[in-house]
């Protein structure tokens, strides 16, 4: 492990007795009841932790993995695992357009007036990259990942901080959720597999169950992976995290297979949960039975049998 860092030693060594321990216990944020995520990260009053999975990471705009760091926060430390796709960290001011690019040859790291302390280590082909930043964020920053090559492998990403100076009673990343607007936005983009996929369980099946079985997802959708599906049949960017709040009917951050079927079969009728409740008819006959027919076309045929 190589750690490159500057400031007053002092510090340095304090923020390692205190912070050096990294927590994989944590959980994926959650928003208050009555709201619903709009940003990867959420951050709110005091110290806090949270564990993230991001679908994967590539080179082009969207495959691309940024975080927004608020004013105000503080020793924001975070610890990035990936696959080693020649994959790049850096610190980005966008106001100012001011960065700097993490690598091994830096020698020294400061940046908006702050110590920066950066590592990385490797296994196998496993890419695991720590950064913390040693005090209070002076102005918004933003954290860039990209990557050389694409790769489907997650990003399992673990984040802390010890509080945020604005300490909102909404979290920072939550927005009010109004469930009225949320399936008027799901009935539009549900209208959309109609042709594609007969039954609800076909969706699941087609569009979720791979990413759903992820070791890192324990058999439910998260927000990384459903944003992609959702945008994959015409939805919005903006409508992705709301769509997916009215999915997680519990509220626990994640989609099981249950409320995906169970949202998705009101809002499709045609995705009926059982597959052969929607079998479609057999097409109409063009041509009158025979006398001898035991099938009927039209009342016509059954009124002179009759007579006969």
């Amino acid at each position: 492990m190589r750690f490159f860092a500057t400031g007053p030693v002092c510090l340095q060594l304090l923020f390692l007795l205190v912070h050096a321990q990294e927590s994989y216990g944590g959980s994926m944020p959650v928003c208050p009841q009555s709201t619903y995520r709009t940003s990867l990260l959420t951050f709110s009053c005091g110290e806090s932790s949270g564990l993230e999975v991001y679908a994967g990471i590539g080179t082009d705009s969207i495959s691309g993995l940024t975080l927004a760091l608020p004013r105000g926060l503080s020793f924001f430390r975070t610890t990035v695992e990936g696959a080693d796709n020649g994959t790049s960290l850096r610190l980005v001011n966008a106001k100012t357009g001011s960065e700097l690019q993490m690598g091994e040859d830096k020698k020294s790291l400061n940046f908006e007036g702050l110590p920066v302390m950066y590592s990385t280590s490797v296994n196998g082909t496993s890419l695991k990259q720590r950064l913390y930043i040693l005090g209070t964020l002076p102005s918004d920053l933003e954290v860039e990942l990209t990557g050389k090559t694409w790769s489907e492998v997650p990003i399992l990403l673990n984040y802390s901080y010890d509080g945020y100076e604005a300490c909102p009673e909404t979290p920072l990343g939550c927005s009010a959720y109004n469930s009225s607007n949320a399936k008027v936005q799901l009935e539009d983009w549900a209208s959309g597999l109609v042709g594609t996929y007969a039954t609800a369980q076909d969706a699941w099946d087609g569009l979720c169950r791979r990413s759903a079985s992820l070791p890192s997802t324990n058999g439910s959708l998260l927000l990384e992976y459903w944003r992609p599906i959702w945008q994959g049949f015409g939805g919005s960017v903006a409508d992705a995290d709301l769509s997916f709040r009215l999915l997680d009917s519990n509220g626990d951050g994640t989609v099981s297979q249950a409320e995906f079927l169970d949202v998705l079969s009101q809002a499709l009728p045609q995705a009926s949960t059982d597959p052969h409740l929607d079998a479609p008819l057999p097409p109409p006959t063009s041509s009158l039975p025979s006398d001898n027919a035991t099938t009927v076309a039209n009342g016509s045929a059954l009124q002179e049998k009759q007579k006969q």
